[in-house]
């Protein structure tokens, strides 16, 4: 390009006066003969300093754009539903899913069906126990006796979810020390109070063997982006599954003569009663070969 094409003078539009004052910002001139303002070109100053282009990190985004395109259309991966999973998956998810009003709902359900086809079942966490009825049968104890009777239901499905009387309160709305004196003064609501923890011990007995069976799912992440899952299993859970349930052939160590299990995480070694005996003679040889000798053996 040569400089006539590069450098243009200014120039009046009006009166083509080459006389003319630039405008701060450097956009517009002022015709100095007769007062007309014009537009004027522009070039960017050499010497200024260039910002440098930041980088923006950003899901899915590409830094290069000589290399396809700047962003990928990769969608999202939804986890796979509880029922894609196993039974297992599917009835425990329900379960904790539903949280305390739905177990409460489920009991008040099941005492409904019970009563229609002659079955003898109680909803234990409504039932007015014989402590409430002598309480209610007074005239200062009968609002004690109703106010207990809205707050136990949820106490005793929320502790049966959760095995902690300290959440159950929360959720009740009820002092810790109130259920501590019904506890005490209630040997009925006692019992409930038991059996919704032994509820939960079974709960989490089933979230337990939920993994050990059907495994579990992590997601696969791509660039910030969740494309996928994965489904993994725990080997250590199974093996104590299986001590717990097959004792006579699992046992831990020192217990019988059945296989020793050991290891930790996922890296596990099944050592047979040979084998132990094996190694403590290894190491019974090592120790003696690296007992110092006597002075008179030495000479």
């Amino acid at each position: 390009m040569s400089e006539q094409e590069t450098w243009k003078p200014l120039e009046c539009p009006e009166c083509e006066s080459k006389r003319a004052n630039v405008i701060t910002g450097g956009i517009k001139a002022q015709c100095v003969d007769c007062g007309s303002i014009f537009k004027i070109d522009t070039i960017p100053d050499p010497e200024a300093k260039q910002p440098k282009k930041q980088r923006v990190a950003a899901p899915g985004v590409r830094h290069r754009r000589d290399n396809g395109p700047q962003e990928l259309e990769v969608t999202p991966v939804p986890p796979p539903p509880a029922d894609q999973l196993g039974s297992l998956h599917l009835h425990t998810e329900d379960i904790i899913s539903g949280g305390a009003a739905d177990l409460l709902a489920t009991h008040h359900r099941a005492s409904k069906l019970a009563v229609k086809f002659g079955e003898e079942l109680v909803d234990q966490w409504r039932l007015k126990t014989d402590w409430m009825l002598k309480l209610a049968a007074t005239h200062r104890g009968r609002e004690r006796a109703n106010y207990a009777m809205r707050w136990r239901p949820t106490f005793l499905a929320v502790v049966a979810l959760s095995h902690s009387t300290m959440l159950g309160c929360r959720a009740a709305k009820v002092n810790p020390q109130t259920v501590v004196a019904h506890r005490r003064e209630d040997p009925d609501f006692d019992a409930q109070v038991l059996a919704a923890q032994d509820h939960c011990i079974e709960l989490l007995h089933a979230v337990t063997m939920r993994s050990a069976i059907e495994g579990d799912t992590e997601p696969v992440f791509w660039q910030g982006i969740q494309v996928g899952h994965i489904k993994k299993f725990d080997n250590r859970l199974r093996i104590e599954l299986l001590r717990a349930h097959l004792p006579s052939r699992f046992k831990t160590p020192g217990s019988g003569q059945a296989p020793l299990i050991a290891g930790d995480n996922n890296q596990v070694m099944i050592m047979t009663p040979e084998r132990q005996d094996e190694l403590i003679r290894m190491r019974r040889e090592a120790l003696e070969a690296m007992r110092p000798k006597p002075t008179s053996e030495r000479r």
